[in-house]
């Protein structure tokens, strides 16, 4: 991991949190995407006022509790499987045996959900990993924590709650899988969306992969190859292998229906 040293101009131009992911490895380029998303949103009450709705839409759909039949893991893995090539669970095996591998020991694969809901998925593939004796930290991104997913806290099957808009959100730290299948990076503000799928992208560890599903929306289904070229081309350029899928069969099945692929080449 790079040495950061925090100097005084750092710590008086950063806020805590940033400085806190700085030292824990995480990339400029991450830290500095959340941070001009963060400045321009300042202050801003169009963006606090739909913050709100945003909330009490969620809160509404976990009172009928519905939503969370999509939040298994054996929707994710329907969802996500055909453009790995392997389940799940055979990819963050693969994954796991190639970071113990260059670390000589067994080192835990660090998993952040976003938008992750009660916590269903992470609850999933820590008890699968589990089965395979491959240690796992868990992470849940989402608005606000519901009472079910602060019990699976409790329970130890998520490791870490972040409450906070996709928007403005810091991470952490490192991480080896990201995932978010309708979360935050669906729902985050149009104009930002670039900026928020690229601060997951340098927060991954080399080898890292970032999975995520969403809905594109109609209006620009014809702009779409142009949009996949440009997108694909610009995470190249930053050391990143992507890959964007549409299967509009999906929707019948309440899944997204398009997928976009992440791999952090270095």
């Amino acid at each position: 991991m790079q040495v950061r040293k925090i100097g005084r101009r750092m710590r008086k131009n950063y806020a805590p949190e940033e400085i806190s992911a700085i030292r824990a490895g995480v990339p400029f380029a991450s830290v500095d995407q959340a941070r001009r998303v963060r400045r321009k949103l300042a202050g801003d009450e169009n963006f606090k006022r739909w913050l709100d709705n945003r909330i009490q839409f969620g809160q509404i759909a976990d009172i009928k509790g519905d939503w969370e039949m999509y939040r298994r893991y054996s929707a994710y893995n329907k969802l996500f499987s055909p453009y790995l090539g392997k389940s799940i669970v055979d990819e963050l095996g693969e994954m796991a045996w190639r970071k113990s591998s260059k670390k000589r020991k067994k080192v835990p694969l660090e998993i952040l959900d976003d938008g992750a809901g009660h916590g269903v998925f992470l609850e999933h593939i820590k008890h699968l990993m589990g089965e395979h004796k491959v240690p796992v930290r868990t992470t849940a991104v989402v608005l606000y924590a519901s009472e079910d997913l602060k019990a699976r806290k409790e329970e130890g099957s998520v490791d870490e709650i972040i409450e906070n808009p996709v928007e403005t959100f810091v991470p952490r730290r490192r991480y080896d899988a990201i995932f978010s299948m309708l979360g935050g990076i669906e729902y985050s503000l149009m104009h930002f969306t670039r900026e928020t799928v690229l601060k997951y992208a340098h927060a991954l560890n080399a080898g890292g992969i970032a999975v995520i599903g969403l809905d594109i929306k109609t209006s620009y289904r014809q702009q779409m190859e142009e949009f996949k070229r440009r997108v694909i081309k610009s995470f190249e350029k930053r050391g990143f292998k992507a890959d964007f899928y549409h299967n509009p069969e999906n929707k019948a099945e309440h899944l997204p229906q398009d997928v976009l692929i992440i791999r952090r080449i270095r």
